[in-house]
């Protein structure tokens, strides 16, 4: 694979935006634990996280387990090297996660490479407009099944580019139903206009490589799957299928109308909209693969639009698609310096708006950086055990096992327990052995018991709020206050 200044560039891009935001929060939170468990307790599954929490559909550990393959070799030397002075495991979980980057930026290179095969500088353009963009960057390193799934889609296009046509076909289908299940309407897409619009492939052979793909996934899947959620046969993503889209769950997370992916969450990806722009141009002009890339993204756009749960990483899939078109329209029309310079325009623009949201999203995690304040805490004050007990909503924006003291560090009899128990029956009993409370409920003049019924306490509960003292408050981003910003403008 080439390697240019480009992708030093990608590579110091997302190295930055993790080093910026280093914890996950609950939509990574199956993958974060699996790879923890997986590389501290080896195939012991009944240490794992997931038989406690195991989430509201099952998840496969096919990704976890590549992921935590790729970080076992460091692991030693991250954590016992003479110069660490780790307390924690999270040194680890952002060298995991720097894994998962460099793997989603090779196959972003290799679409590069696949392009300047055809244009070097369509490939130049591509990386302009790819490599500035806020989303692919900060989500790169994020356990994200969506963005675990996408260095296989991504390199699946570039199969695309090159032609390879029934290879792309039959990875797309083979990491639909291990990963998401999504995929294989993208799949089905691509060959809908393979097969019927630019008919390069025919139908018997598309049929023949997607069920090829299904049958190997389904095969992996339920032997990997099965033997880490101990059921026989569990394929996850088939499960999600029915329970998300069948049965119509997904609507619990909320719905939206037909077109948000359209007026919502296309532009809120390409912000300043330079790529929508452009890619309208690029399907014009010349490039049958171009337009191959492009129809098919449309037309999966399409298909998820029946659903009334959205969210923009379900489409992400379209990014290098729509991005590669972009390229190819200004790489068409840049003769026209009027255009050429408003892409230039645009592109620091968006390089700009990307700096602003990694700053803005790295203020999301206050339950990671609370357990790092009370860890610290701890740890000037552990000459004896300790019991913290941790609230829903931190363990949804940063809390992880990566993030929990090592027991290696205290005193030998002295332990440290983090609990996060859910069940008020069970909390009620435990309450009074716990030493320290992670949460987002205002504690000050006994709030809690002022306010059992709003933050969802049983109201026969008998756990005692008083006596409670406050170590430390950790502000996080809850918008920006529009008001304030009219009465600094325009009032006196």
């Amino acid at each position: 694979m080439k390697w240019i200044i480009h992708d030093t560039f990608f590579l110091l891009f997302i190295s930055f935006a993790l080093i910026i935001s280093p914890y996950s929060k609950v939509e990574e939170s199956f993958n974060t634990q699996a790879i923890y468990d997986l590389l501290n307790f080896n195939t012991n599954r009944f240490n794992f996280d997931h038989f406690q929490f195991p989430g509201v559909v099952p998840r496969t550990f096919i990704g976890s387990i590549l992921i935590s393959l790729l970080s076992k070799p460091f692991q030693n030397l991250l954590l016992n090297h003479p110069l660490s002075s780790s307390t924690t495991q999270l040194d680890l979980q952002l060298f995991s996660r720097l894994i998962l980057g460099l793997l989603n930026s090779l196959s972003i290179f290799q679409i590069r490479n696949s392009l300047s095969r055809k244009s070097h500088q369509l490939a130049n353009w591509y990386c302009l407009l790819q490599f500035t963009q806020f989303h692919l960057p900060y989500y790169s390193t994020r356990f994200l099944p969506n963005f675990i799934a996408l260095p296989f889609v991504n390199y699946s296009i570039s199969l695309i580019i090159d032609k390879k046509y029934s290879l792309a076909l039959f990875l797309l289908s083979f990491i639909g139903i291990i990963f998401r299940v999504e995929i294989v309407a993208f799949a089905a897409s691509l060959s809908f206009v393979l097969v019927f619009v630019y008919p390069f492939i025919s139908l018997r052979n598309a049929l023949i490589y997607h069920l090829s793909g299904f049958i190997a996934s389904v095969l992996l899947s339920s032997i990997i799957d099965s033997y880490f959620w101990n059921v026989i046969p569990m394929i996850p993503e088939l499960i999600s299928l029915i329970f998300n889209v069948l049965e119509g769950n997904s609507k619990l997370w909320g719905v939206e109308p037909f077109l948000a992916y359209f007026y919502k969450y296309l532009p809120k990806i390409f912000f300043p909209p330079t790529v929508l722009i452009l890619s309208i141009l690029g399907l014009y002009k010349n490039q049958n693969m171009i337009r191959i890339l492009g129809l098919s993204s449309f037309l999966f756009i399409l298909i998820m639009s029946t659903q009334g749960h959205k969210e923009w990483r379900f489409i992400i899939y379209t990014i290098p698609c729509l991005t590669i078109a972009a390229a190819n329209g200004i790489n068409n029309y840049s003769k026209f310096n009027g255009i050429k310079y408003l892409t230039i325009i645009g592109i620091l623009l968006s390089f700009s708006f990307s700096l602003i949201n990694i700053y803005i999203s790295s203020l999301n995690y206050p339950g990671g950086h609370a357990l790092q304040e009370l860890n610290q805490f701890i740890l000037n004050k552990y000459n004896h055990n300790h019991i913290v007990h941790m609230d829903v909503y931190p363990c949804m924006t940063g809390i992880t096992k990566f993030g929990y003291l090592r027991q290696d560090k205290f005193p030998k009899g002295v332990n440290l327990t983090y609990d996060k128990t859910e069940n008020f029956t069970k909390l009620n009993e435990i309450w009074p052995t716990f030493d320290y409370y992670i949460t987002n409920i205002n504690i000050d003049s006994n709030f809690l018991a002022k306010n059992a019924k709003n933050i969802n306490i049983n109201n026969t509960t008998n756990i005692n709020f008083e006596n409670w003292k406050l170590i430390k408050s950790i502000e996080a981003f809850n918008g920006i206050n529009t008001n304030q910003i009219k009465k600094t403008l325009f009032e006196e």
